[in-house]
């Protein structure tokens, strides 16, 4: 399905821009992990770990020497905030994809249609959209909805702030 058939695409969405931004810092490593990539002599399936990573630190061996190995793209690559939003989230369920098998796989999933959605707000003429199948949208619809909001303004410090004021 593309992500233009969900109500998600619908909804007015008062995202605060200085949060679609990579922080790699507090972030799973999900760009490393979630999409498929390839350079010569490596082709990195969607859902596997890149043989970069190490996951217990969420960094990556090679990070100071990303474009001497072909790696270029990946110090380019921006999710526009999506690892950070959907981090945090499985990580306060506290079931992220390095704890739980299949907390990961959903965690993976949420990651890749959160930034597909993200890349068409920012861009919507051209942006393709993402293929998801309905049923597996409708089991994460929730997860998705709340790294989105992770996103958006908070709207209590707003209120509190103008209360201040």
């Amino acid at each position: 399905m593309d992500i233009s058939d969900t109500k998600i695409f619908s909804r007015k969405w008062n995202f605060d821009e200085s949060k679609l931004k990579p922080d790699c810092e507090v972030c799973d490593s999900l760009c490393c992990v979630a999409p498929k990539f390839g350079v010569p002599g490596y082709e990195k399936p969607a859902g596997q770990v890149c043989r970069n990573l190490n996951v217990d630190a969420h960094r990556c061996h090679i990070f100071d020497h990303l474009e001497d190995d072909g790696f270029g793209f990946c110090r380019e690559f921006d999710c526009l905030g999506a690892g950070v939003a959907v981090s945090n989230v499985f990580r306060s369920l506290e079931r992220t994809w390095t704890t739980d098998e299949t907390a990961g796989k959903a965690e993976l999933d949420v990651f890749t249609f959160v930034f597909g959605f993200l890349c068409w707000y920012k861009d919507p003429d051209g942006h393709p959209g993402v293929n998801f199948e309905q049923s597996k949208f409708d089991l994460l619809e929730n997860f998705i909805e709340a790294a989105l909001a992770e996103l958006t303004y908070d709207v209590d410090e707003i209120k509190k702030n103008l209360g201040e004021v």
